[in-house]
């Protein structure tokens, strides 16, 4: 039977987050299907896994668990090898970071794509050792001041 005693702030909030999450994945998936437009597949693709993520992660630690109740969840929690289930979730929201990656590498000028990877052009189009040196630089001038 339902523990309806847990409907905690924490668990409504948590519903009303994965329906706008599951109407999110809903606008999104035509786009996965339109290889033409590789940014906008690698677009929906990050955003799907991400939201995804963390729906499934918000039904199975919040919503399931009020639902099934507290003895049915303990053998729900058990089976799916406890905090373990994470594992899933985590490896949905690095395949989305992933899809992101690939994205903002797709997003550079044409001109500029080829001195960049996917695992560095989310360091476009300011390299980090360079702002660092410029927000020094910028910081010593407003001191002399």
């Amino acid at each position: 039977m339902p523990d309806f005693s847990a409907l905690t702030p924490n668990v409504i909030v948590g519903a009303f987050a994965t329906i706008v999450i599951l109407l999110g994945v809903r606008g999104l998936a035509p786009h996965l299907f339109q290889p033409r437009r590789r940014e906008a597949f690698h677009l929906a693709m990050a955003f799907v896994l991400v939201l995804i993520g963390g729906a499934g992660r918000t039904i199975y630690w919040d919503l399931l668990r009020t639902v099934v109740g507290p003895e049915q969840w303990s053998y729900i929690r058990d089976f799916f090898g406890g905090i373990y289930a994470n594992t899933l979730w985590n490896g949905i929201l690095l395949w989305g970071g992933l899809h992101l990656l690939k994205l903002l590498h797709l997003i550079l000028p044409l001109s500029e794509r080829r001195r960049y990877s996917m695992w560095t052009a989310w360091n476009y189009p300011v390299h980090l050792r360079n702002a660092v040196y410029l927000l020094r630089r910028n910081n010593r001038r407003d001191g002399d001041r």
